[in-house]
């Protein structure tokens, strides 16, 4: 009996050791995350400025936040098969160090070529986070645990994107507008030291074990099979599809939300994406949905058709609406519902794949096609607007690639649907 409860005192010193030290490696995931939007949204704020910096038209300052997509997009597909086999403590500090040391530079950079340079290393770096972040999480805690924590880690991104927009905002209308730059990078380095001292890369190397075993047998530690007959079994394909709206329009909101309402309503730039503040907020109520959803049982596949149907809405109210505080609405609720989808897509769905170590892997290859899919879209936007045909234009471009979404969804469904059946 004093043995039992000696070896119960232990067990209960052990547990309580991993539970600080998972809320440890949490936290500074979810705060690394938050100061990455921070600084890769903080060119939204500056866009203007910018652009009346270098003396280019809207093409010519969309290739800043093309680049940056297409060069996360490409980093993701590299970063994304590495994650599951190196260490990810180590290349989530590189990402760091080097999104800050860029964003640092680029409020000291003055030439177009220098700052194109910069903000494409930026999304290379920025390319590695995320998906080493979400194997991080997924060796440091239950597997019953991590879907709710994928949610709560989802929110870095809002908070991010609040101190980008209220903060840089409010920067850019006191200070010059490289401080936008100077500030996030700053604080990325800084959060880059932390995680040098306190971040690690997975609960078993360091002694703690989960359910009696240590992650390695919770979370494969290497993947299994080969690569392109996964790709096809798992219906990763046809998900890819569906986050062509996902990454096309989510994205651009963060980009050029603030020179809508410049254009749209004629207020001032700063001021604009001062307005936004609130944008944020409305995402992380798109992500508390998803949750509550969840809780209650409902489908992923349904719930993200339903959340495209909403988006559908939003766009066809802001094409047609004069007011600009219910189009900050509509923006706002068609930001949260694509946050919803982007929790569902590219959070939730790569965990399904722990068990066959494919985490890093499919969380990158999505995110992959969301992005291209954002430089893409960053382009086409620029390109309608120059052309004449207005942010109407841009308006339809949005529903098509929003229906066409709805369409892959509802493939989707099927196929997970006759997986599950063939299972059984």
């Amino acid at each position: 009996t004093a043995f039992m409860q000696i070896s119960e005192c232990a067990r209960a010193s052990v547990e309580k050791r991993l539970r600080a030290r998972q809320r440890q490696v949490f936290t500074l995931c979810w705060l690394i995350y938050a100061l990455a939007y921070l600084g890769r949204n903080n060119l939204a704020a500056a866009m203007t400025a910018l652009e009346s910096s270098l003396g280019a038209g809207k093409t010519g300052v969309a290739m800043l936040g093309t680049l940056f997509y297409w060069c996360y997009a490409c980093g993701k597909l590299v970063s994304g098969y590495l994650g599951d086999y190196v260490n990810n403590k180590r290349m989530v500090l590189a990402a760091v160090a080097v999104s800050g040391t860029c964003n640092m530079l680029m409020g000291a950079a003055r030439a177009p070529w220098l700052l194109t340079v910069l903000w494409g290393l930026n999304g290379l770096a920025q390319s590695a986070l995320w998906c080493n972040i979400l194997r991080v999480v997924s060796r440091w805690f239950r597997q019953e645990e991590q879907g709710r924590l994928a949610i709560w880690l989802s929110t870095s991104m809002m908070a991010g994107s609040l101190a980008a927009y209220a903060g840089c905002g409010f920067l850019i209308q006191a200070l010059p507008y490289s401080w936008s730059f100077f500030v996030p990078g700053a604080l990325l380095l800084a959060a880059g030291a932390a995680w040098l001292k306190w971040g690690g890369n997975d609960a078993a190397r360091e002694g703690f074990e989960l359910d009696g075993a240590d992650t390695a047998q919770t979370v494969r530690a290497k993947p299994s099979g080969r690569l392109w007959p996964f790709i096809v079994s798992s219906g990763l394909l046809v998900v890819t599809v569906t986050c062509l709206a996902q990454g096309m329009v989510k994205d651009s909101i963060g980009l050029w939300g603030p020179v809508m309402l410049e254009e749209s309503f004629h207020i001032p730039a700063g001021a604009s994406a001062a307005m936004l503040w609130a944008l944020p907020l409305f995402n992380l109520g798109g992500v508390t949905v998803v949750g509550v959803c969840r809780s209650l049982r409902m489908k992923d596949e349904a719930l993200a058709g339903l959340l495209m149907a909403l988006c559908l809405g939003c766009l066809v109210g802001m094409r047609f609406c004069a007011d600009a505080t219910l189009y900050v609405v509509l923006l706002s609720l068609l930001s949260a519902f694509m946050y919803g989808v982007n929790t569902l897509l590219l959070t939730l769905y790569p965990l399904r794949f722990a068990a066959q170590g494919r985490v890093s892997f499919v969380s990158g290859f999505l995110d992959a096609s969301a992005y291209l899919a954002a430089g893409l879209g960053s382009l086409l936007l620029a390109g309608v607007m120059d052309s004449g045909l207005g942010w109407p234009g841009v308006y339809a471009l949005w529903m098509g690639v929003t229906a066409l979404s709805l369409l892959f969804l509802w493939l989707t469904a099927r196929f997970f649907s006759k997986s599950s059946r063939r299972q059984c």
